[in-house]
């Protein structure tokens, strides 16, 4: 299969996001670089989705989206600002904090006018084979059931079997495999980082979708190139806990009777930020990749285990101490 070659850790342009960092990294294969693992794509992977594209566009004409071609995709209130950010946005993000953190969703068009994946499809396809990285692939339809998951890690088999379309390929944790990638947290120092979970980057072709759910995440969904169609609901009957809104027998969470209370196509360089609990489908319209930028609250339980633990060692031994104690009018 002579269009997967392999790529040499030494070889700035085997993988394009080599290239920033290279004159950090000594010539080896596993190099931490601020904490992160700078991780060559796989033999097994590379242009396994170039190949599947070539397929697919040897069978039709790639629809491109433009202004003019959404119509009926788009509808319903959802509040819009057309801003570029940057680490100087300061009016923007008081304002964001205020009116949006954690209480409604807003779409910024063209927040990131002139974003440049620092990853292709086939480089994707690439983590996805590797051991370390967390990736998965969700089939809507023509898999064994309907709303398949696999578990990766993949072999390139695994991506030419896959259908043409109706499928995602979604890599979890993507800031720690590739540098550029975390570099997108600089826009979203506003937010504290400890607050972070990680970047996921998913591709799909036409019509790819992981299908109606809600979790319990603050997610910046950045469109990196092609077109995908957002769906929202912030009905509290779609609550990611509740079991009964949720299709049964599936090994994907899919709520049932979803229905959009608003919808809007996100193009390269938008961004769609979605509070925790409120609910979403996206359905790739052209084909393309997304960066969810995840922000994960601790559970209160979380909170009170790690203080009571870090409590620990002095609370064996220190007593407790009143220096500041006044008469009572009562012992008790």
């Amino acid at each position: 299969m002579n269009s997967i070659r392999a790529l040499s850790a030494s070889d700035p342009h085997s993988f394009p996001t080599l290239r920033s960092v290279q004159a950090t990294r000594v010539q080896q294969p596993h190099t931490v670089v601020t904490a992160r693992r700078i991780l060559p794509v796989p033999r097994r992977g590379r242009g396994v989705v170039a190949a599947a594209r070539a397929r697919r566009l040897s069978r039709r004409t790639v629809v491109c989206y433009s202004s003019l071609d959404l119509g009926e995709k788009e509808f319903g209130d959802l509040d819009e600002v057309n801003l570029e950010l940057s680490s100087e946005s300061l009016d923007f993000f008081d304002h964001f904090l205020e009116h949006y953190w954690q209480k409604r969703p807003l779409l910024i068009r063209q927040a990131i006018p002139d974003f440049s994946s620092p990853v292709e499809a086939d480089d994707l396809a690439g983590l996805a084979c590797d051991s370390e990285v967390s990736s998965r692939i969700i089939l809507e339809k023509d898999g064994s059931e309907p709303w398949e998951l696999r578990h990766g890690p993949f072999d390139e088999e695994d991506f030419f079997a896959l259908p043409e379309t109706h499928w995602s390929l979604l890599v979890e944790g993507a800031d720690r495999f590739v540098p550029p990638i975390a570099e997108l947290l600089d826009l979203f120092t506003f937010i504290p980082r400890w607050r972070c979970d990680d970047i996921m980057v998913s591709y799909s072709p036409e019509g790819g979708s992981v299908g109606p759910h809600s979790d319990n995440y603050d997610v910046f969904l950045l469109q990196a190139n092609g077109a995908k169609s957002w769906a929202v609901n912030a009905a509290a009957h779609f609550h990611p806990d509740d079991f009964d809104a949720h299709e049964e027998g599936l090994e994907v969470r899919i709520l049932k009777d979803f229905s959009a209370e608003a919808q809007r196509v996100l193009q390269p360089g938008d961004v769609l930020y979605l509070p925790p609990r409120v609910a979403h489908h996206g359905v790739t319209l052209q084909e393309g990749m997304t960066y969810s930028v995840g922000f994960l609250a601790p559970k209160h339980q979380d909170l009170l285990t790690s203080y009571i633990n870090s409590a620990r060692p002095t609370a064996e031994v220190k007593r407790w101490e009143d220096p500041w104690l006044k008469l009572q009018a009562l012992p008790a």
